[in-house]
């Protein structure tokens, strides 16, 4: 595949409004950058099989999933990158026990939860992992998986204040504030910027190549590989200071009214 640009997305916050809608135009915005030899991905927390059933239509399409962990062009695998057995277990020893909420173990083809998992909070953490498994017991998740993130989710939006508990864990892993009600962990090194940066030598893209959309904390990493890194207007005050623009809001389709203005396209959004 020869492209001239890149385009990068987040998804919640971002590319979906707040009722959690992809835009109603995106699929001639994204055909008609194609036609121009630009290249639509997406970039997001959310796992890979629910990413891939999304944007069937376009089985060549550039997919980061679970911050950068896992890094798809099309059907090629391009980047995963695991945690081990003894990672995850350190992971869940320091954590699970202070959490007032639930932990999601990621892995390549599906996430996986506890049996005995608050029916309230099963129904948040369903709203971004659409293959869910149960697992009893950290060992038997390897037999038939890569396992490459740990999501926790935090009930009554207080990520903040539950960050701190993973301060001793930063030096380790990645750790980030992927949204209101999560703290995700993965591998250190892990980010949508490592990912974008593989994608970048993979099709020989500079910086200026690149244009990237985001809101949260976890995209921050990809703003800062990108010349043309745009925040939402509803993006957090951090992620506004790390983009070098600032575009309408996820609710004002802010992404297809930007790449619309930047590429002169003609399709309507």
């Amino acid at each position: 595949m020869h492209l001239s640009k890149l385009v990068l997305c987040d998804m919640d916050g971002t590319l979906l409004d707040s009722y959690k809608r992809l835009p109603l135009k995106l699929d001639g915005v994204i055909n008609e950058l194609a036609s121009k030899g630009i290249a639509f991905g997406i970039a997001s927390g959310r796992q890979y099989p629910d990413l891939k059933k999304q944007f069937a239509a376009y089985p060549d399409m550039v997919i980061i999933a679970e911050n950068g962990a896992i890094v798809y062009v099309g059907d090629k695998l391009l980047t995963c990158k695991d945690l081990n057995l003894e990672e995850l277990k350190m992971i869940k020893e320091k954590v699970g026990s202070h959490f007032i909420g639930s932990t999601v173990i990621a892995g390549l083809h599906n996430a996986y939860i506890e049996k005995d998992i608050d029916p309230f909070i099963y129904q948040h953490i369903a709203t971004y992992y659409k293959k869910i498994a149960y697992y009893e017991n950290l060992d038997e998740l390897f037999k038939n998986d890569r396992i490459v993130k740990v999501a926790h989710f935090v009930k009554g939006g207080k990520t903040q204040e539950a960050y701190s508990l993973f301060k001793d864990l930063k030096a380790h892993f990645n750790v980030t504030i992927a949204g209101q009600n999560w703290i995700d962990v993965n591998a250190q090194g892990v980010s949508k910027g490592h990912a974008l940066r593989a994608l970048k030598a993979y099709f020989k893209l500079s910086k200026d190549d690149c244009v990237v959309f985001g809101d949260y904390g976890n995209d921050i990493a990809m703003l800062k590989e990108a010349t043309y890194s745009y925040a939402m207007a509803n993006a957090l005050e951090e992620v506004k200071r790390t983009a070098n623009y600032i575009c309408p809001s996820n609710d004002d389709n802010g992404v297809l009214k930007t790449l619309k203005s930047l590429f002169k396209l003609a399709s309507p959004i």
